[in-house]
């Protein structure tokens, strides 16, 4: 019996955003392989051009970084956050 974390529903309909070097890991991993839409993109693709600045949250909606800069999206621990609302996943 496997176990999934979301309901297919969640599967089918969300993006998932990866880091670009690791695009092809997670469409080979189990579970993380169950997103229908999985998009590889940089972590400084989710800050835009002109903005420096962003505020990063948990997947609780709780924020973790007020007005973070990318180097302290970098510096946090591995996991997945939100940021200008895009799931950023950080190793």
């Amino acid at each position: 019996m496997q176990l999934n974390a979301f309901s297919n529903a969640a599967y089918d309909n969300a993006t998932l955003i990866v880091p670009d070097e690791a695009y092809y890991d997670y469409l080979q991993s189990y579970g993380w392989d169950m997103f229908e839409n999985t998009k590889p993109a940089a972590i400084e693709d989710v800050f835009a051009e002109t903005t420096t600045v962003a505020d990063i949250f948990n997947l609780l909606g709780i924020i973790v970084k007020h007005s973070a800069s990318k180097e302290d999206l970098h510096s946090l621990p591995a996991g997945i956050y939100i940021v200008n609302g895009k799931k950023v996943v950080v190793k």
